[in-house]
């Protein structure tokens, strides 16, 4: 006969072993898997600069959470590169912004339609400055980290998935790799396997088939 001091310790079993997964995988921020961390760049309230928030309010040194943030950033870039090759074969990766053409367009008519010294002087600068004007190159991730971040209402009901889902054509790599990194992983098991007392059960269909079904 089941006591109750026997249900009771068993109740404690179970949560000590639940307690000990739990600290494994989050007890101190610096220690949780880095993909977890993703997960948390990927929410466009927090990124990296809650990651490093929460390095040093954990007691790290300003460089020591500074270097553990560029870990994560490294992280993100690898796997930002391997699901943008995915998606469109790479030419999202860098976005390119030129300078604008027709501010120098009507510089130029305006210093050829000047005479003398000052007009020469300004012609001279507008060639340097031509010259020297190259296009900016805008890598995707940093386009994304550099935004401003979204409000925090009180509510918390922000919805990140629709977030993505509306700035997807904006972001299409990092896009990609949230579907995977906020994706709700679930699985599915055999009723008999998790109530029965005698262990895993497996009946007669399921151990007709092969493992490359399974």
């Amino acid at each position: 006969m089941v006591t109750g001091s026997d249900t009771e310790k068993v109740l404690q079993e179970m949560a000590a072993n639940v307690r000990a997964r739990w600290i494994k995988y989050y007890d101190s921020f610096h220690e949780i898997n880095h993909m977890v961390i993703i997960g948390l760049v990927l929410d466009a309230r927090f990124k990296l600069k809650n990651v490093t928030h929460m390095f040093v309010s954990e007691g790290l040194e300003d460089d020591e959470a500074h270097s553990r943030t560029m870990e994560i950033k490294n992280l993100l870039m690898a796997l930002y590169d391997k699901y943008v090759a995915i998606v469109d074969g790479g030419r999202h990766r860098q976005r390119q912004s030129s300078p604008s053409s027709s501010g120098s367009t009507i510089t130029s008519r305006r210093s050829n339609s000047r005479r003398g010294v000052r007009g020469q002087l300004l012609n001279d600068w507008r060639k340097v400055v031509q010259s020297s004007a190259k296009a900016v190159v805008v890598h995707e991730v940093d386009q994304y980290l550099d935004a401003p971040l979204e409000p925090i209402d009180d509510e918390d009901c922000f919805d990140i998935l629709c977030w993505w889902k509306i700035n997807g054509p904006k972001f299409p790599g990092l896009a990609a790799l949230a579907r995977d990194v906020l994706a709700i992983q679930t699985s599915t098991v055999a009723s008999e396997s998790c109530f029965s007392t005698g262990g895993k059960v497996i009946d007669t269909f399921r151990s007709s088939l092969t493992p490359k079904i399974v």
